[in-house]
Order: structure tokens, then C-alpha cells, then sequence
């Protein structure tokens, strides 16, 4: 009896045996890696969509990079809506995307984006469309190249804004007779005769006036006698820079005066009255 039994057993357990061995093989088979260290989906994934995975692993980057000529072949538009409709095969392909691939971050998003969109089904007509208006983010040293000459863009308009700002300010920016100028003026005034001198500035232009009485400021400090400072409106017009009116152009005084003037750096225009019967003016006209 207990020989029958030990023999049932062993009969039994080769019955297994045999079942286990004669099994289909593929059903069910551990997940593994590829070359690439991405997780590939089981096998019916692919089968289950109706698409080869071969073909969805080489095709699918060229649909999302715009790379495939979609009329004339427009499968690859329904291949690729197929292929997205199993979340483990988009997983992989994004995975293959970036260690096969070599996406950047903006190309992954953009991926996404693109299979979202794919999830729709569009036709190839529409996704042609969708591609138009949200192209493929160029490659990482493409797009280097492209942000420099950006850059470069930028940095030349801003330094020609800068130039033209700098420009402008310096043509609003008031005349002074700023400390270093100050000195020379003092300087060649100190060297010869003074005398008295009057002052004036275009009427109601503060510019005019703050210039004029700083060339005062600096004749009265030299000795000379500032007779008159006020606002002139001279019938002639207008002149810009200095204008200095006197009697007599061989005057030692006149020449000193002249000779510090030009120390200031000013548009100097003189004018010679013999007839004139008061000391010698200057007149502080629009800034050049």
C-alpha cells in the first residue's frame, strides 16, 4: 500500500514536470532592461496596440522631431497615436528619448506635449498643422549657437541704445565749469590784466544761466570786476557757445580773457566793436 502511494506521488510530480515544460513560453516573462538601461514593457504591450515594437522604438523620435515626411508616409501618424495609448510605453519611449537620444529637458516636455496631442488621433493633415506651430526645440549645441547669436544681437542693439542714451545725455546734460576746467580758467586769468567785464545769459534759459554765472564766479575770483550779470535777448539772434563783444582785439586784457575762454572747451565767437564805449561782455549763448 505504501509502495502504491509513493509511486502515485512520483507520477504526479512528473505530470507537473512535464506541464511546466510544455507551457507556452512568453506569457509571462520578468521585465527586464535594454541596452540603453530603460525598462522595456512586456511584449504584448506593443502587440496589444497593434504596432511592432522595432518599428514604434525607431519611428516614433522621427515623429516627434519632425523628421518624416508625413504625406508621404502617413501611417506614421496612426503608428505613433497607437503606440501612446499604453502609459508603460510611453514611459520607455521617453526613456529611450533621453539615454538613446540625448534629449534636453525643453525636448522632453515637448515630447509630452506631443504625445498628449498624438493621444487624440489626429490625422496627418492635422498633426502637419499641430508641428507648424509648435516646432521641435533645436538640438542642445543648435541651440547654443543660436542663443549666442541672440546674445550677440542683444548686446549690440544695447550698446547702441547705450550710445545714443549716453549721446543724448551728453547733448541735454547743462554746461558747468566743472572743477578741473575751473582751474585752468583761473589759471590763464591770473597770467595778465584784468579789468571790468559784464556778464549776460539767454533770457529765461536756466541752462544758459547757471553756465554764465559760473564764468562770473570764476572772473570775480581772478580779480576781475563782473559789472553786469542778467538776461539778454540779443536782437541779432541767438549764438551758440560764447559769444565775447570788445573794443579793442590787441588789448592785453582782451587776450587773457580770450586765452582763458578757450580753456574752457566752449565754441568762442568774438566780435569787435571800436566804437564801443563800455568794457568788454560776454555773452553765454544755447549750448552747441
Amino acid at each position: 500500500m505504501i509502495k502504491t502511494r509513493i509511486g502515485l506521488f512520483y507520477l504526479v510530480l512528473a505530470a507537473c514536470m512535464v506541464s511546466v515544460a510544455c507551457s507556452p513560453k512568453g506569457v509571462v516573462q520578468p521585465v527586464g532592461e535594454d541596452n540603453y538601461g530603460c525598462k522595456e514593457p512586456p511584449p504584448d504591450t506593443f502587440t496589444s496596440a497593434g504596432v511592432d515594437a522595432r518599428v514604434v522604438e525607431t519611428t516614433f523620435v522621427r515623429a516627434i522631431t519632425g523628421s518624416v515626411d508625413f504625406k508621404t508616409y502617413p501611417s506614421v501618424v496612426s503608428l505613433a497615436s497607437q503606440a501612446v495609448r499604453d502609459a508603460r510605453t510611453n514611459n520607455y519611449l521617453q526613456c529611450l528619448s533621453i539615454k538613446r537620444d540625448g534629449f534636453t529637458p525643453a525636448q522632453v516636455i515637448y515630447q509630452q506635449e506631443t504625445t498628449a496631442f498624438l493621444s487624440t488621433k489626429p490625422t496627418p493633415e492635422e498633426f502637419m498643422k499641430w508641428q507648424q506651430r509648435h516646432p521641435f526645440p533645436v538640438g542642445s549645441a543648435e541651440q547654443m549657437k543660436v542663443l549666442e547669436r541672440e546674445v550677440d544681437k542683444l548686446r549690440e542693439e544695447m550698446s547702441n541704445s547705450s550710445q545714443e542714451l549716453q549721446a543724448l545725455q551728453e547733448r541735454t546734460k547743462g554746461r558747468r565749469l566743472i572743477e578741473s576746467k575751473r582751474k585752468d580758467f583761473l589759471d590763464a586769468l591770473s597770467k595778465g590784466e584784468k579789468g571790468q567785464i559784464e556778464v549776460d545769459f539767454v533770457a529765461l534759459n536756466s541752462e544758459s544761466e547757471r553756465f554764465a554765472r559760473d564764468i562770473a564766479s570764476g572772473l570775480k575770483e581772478s580779480g576781475w570786476a563782473v559789472t553786469r550779470l542778467g538776461p539778454l535777448i540779443p536782437t541779432d539772434g541767438v549764438p551758440e557757445g560764447i559769444r565775447v563783444v570788445v573794443k579793442d582785439l590787441q588789448m592785453p586784457s582782451t587776450l587773457i580773457l580770450l586765452s582763458a575762454l578757450n580753456r574752457i572747451g566752449e565754441r568762442v565767437e568774438v566780435m569787435v566793436y571800436p566804437s564801443r564805449g563800455g568794457p568788454p561782455a560776454i555773452f553765454v549763448g544755447n549750448k552747441p
